[in-house]
């Protein structure tokens, strides 16, 4: 639907999923919590793979738009916390941590991502930004972020991974911009890619 009278921007996350072999060890999701403006009451979740490889994040209405008059600065954090449950004598390992989601930008307008992940409250790498933002012409994309890491927790046969992300979005000075927000069922806005290795 357009909107007539309003110059409107939107970031909102979806993703694919990734291949993974089927030939991982057990585990399970012992404790999930969220909270934060981007996490409404039952709108996220958590799930693992068949394989226990891939832990994937569920966003149903993580996102946030801003308009030139009333709300020309908008945004949305969602802190996430799994713990999970692993085989005794093991450790868990995080291969890359996959975040993909949808811009759509008037002229002028601008977003960004910024995001923090942590491993048993041990920080996995820096601090991620990414910012969108072209003052000549609309953006309309989808982004596909992935980082690589290589971070382990305790041999414990558990650990707890927390995702900090905040989106936000700033409006533009000309043209009007309108808004379409589809509901992708079943897809993810986060993965996190690990395995499951035994001690030494």
């Amino acid at each position: 639907m357009k909107l007539a009278t309003k110059k409107t921007t939107l970031i909102m996350l979806s993703t694919i999923f990734l291949p993974v072999a089927a030939n991982g060890r057990y585990s399970d999701i012992k404790k999930f919590s969220v909270r934060g403006s981007g996490c409404g009451l039952g709108s996220v979740s958590a799930e693992l793979s068949n394989d226990n490889k891939l832990l994937s994040i569920f966003y149903k209405d993580f996102n946030t738009s801003s308009d030139d008059r009333n709300n020309r600065r908008s945004r949305k954090h969602c802190k996430v916390n799994v713990s999970l449950n692993g085989p005794s004598n093991h450790y868990l390992k995080i291969k890359g941590i996959e975040f993909a989601g949808s811009i759509n930008l008037p002229k002028g307008a601008s977003a960004y991502v910024s995001s923090e992940y942590f491993l048993d409250r041990n920080r996995i790498g820096k601090k991620f930004f990414k910012k969108w933002g072209i003052a000549e012409r609309k953006t309309d994309d989808d982004f596909e972020l992935f980082y690589p890491t290589d971070v382990t927790s305790k041999c414990s046969g558990n650990a707890t991974i927390t995702a900090n992300n905040t989106i936000g979005v700033l409006a533009g000075d000309k043209d009007d911009g309108y808004i379409e927000v589809s509901n992708v069922s079943n897809r993810p806005g986060l993965n996190f890619i690990f395995e499951w290795k035994k001690c030494n």
